[in-house]
């Protein structure tokens, strides 16, 4: 069984003249029946420029309600804090348990105070955060990331990409940090993660449809661990932190 924890449905904006990444509801079938995914955490394709995510949460809503494989995360421009609050108490009507913040698409730094009462919320209303995460942009630092959240101890929080060593760093110093393996640095690190954190602090994503999903299932299925280690990465662990 598989749960994948980062996947996106819906319109996007153009990311690239030869690329199309798309993704209607029928696509989005096909790629769980083909891979025969047990449940997906989903959420809406990011968008550019002025953002209201109202209409792109609601697609993932309606895609939830009629198929339960989905598990819906939403999005909100985090840029205009009180709008996004509205559409954050929104989620429970849209049946949405979670949300998904990208620094570097949204243009934000998740140290500045003005951010803080998205996170108060989530972490009251029990509403995990997927961050995109990386090394290369500032904003999507695991140490600052780490830090913007450092108030918010009862927040889940996982960690998108398995940014490196700074990711498992701050995964292993706060117990309410896990990291997704999507589109992880390499097989190695996946490994190193593994050892240093013990495979129940790590979650498989794919980042269907920016990542093609056989390679990152194999980058788990093909690691010189056990079986028991990789039914944890692949579904027990989730399973856990979703409380499904």
């Amino acid at each position: 069984m598989i749960i994948d924890i980062h996947t996106h449905l819906g319109p996007t904006c153009p990311w690239h003249k030869k690329a199309e990444f798309n993704v209607t509801k029928k696509m989005f079938d096909n790629f769980l029946d083909l891979n025969e995914i047990t449940k997906a955490v989903t959420f809406p394709n990011p968008q550019s420029g002025n953002v209201n995510y109202n209409k792109a949460n609601k697609i993932i809503s309606k895609a939830a309600k009629k198929d339960s494989r989905i598990i819906g995360f939403g999005r909100v421009d985090p840029r205009e804090p009180n709008n996004a609050l509205k559409e954050l108490k929104k989620f429970k009507t849209l049946g949405l348990v979670g949300l998904k913040l990208h620094p570097v698409l949204e243009c934000f730094n998740p140290d500045n105070d003005a951010f803080f009462s998205i996170y108060s919320f989530c972490e009251e209303k029990d509403l995990p955060i997927i961050f995109h995460c990386d090394t290369k942009n500032i904003f999507a630092n695991p140490k600052l990331i780490e830090s913007a959240l450092k108030e918010f101890k009862k927040l889940k929080v996982i960690l998108g990409h398995l940014a490196g060593q700074e990711a498992i760093d701050v995964v292993k110093q706060n117990k309410n940090f896990y990291l997704a393996t999507s589109d992880a640095e390499s097989e190695k690190m996946v490994e190193h993660a593994i050892l240093e954190l013990n495979a129940k602090r790590i979650l498989f994503g794919s980042d269907f449809p920016y990542r093609d999903f056989s390679t990152e299932l194999n980058r788990i299925c093909t690691l010189n661990i056990s079986k028991k280690a990789k039914e944890n990465i692949l579904y027990s662990n989730a399973k856990n932190f979703l409380q499904i």
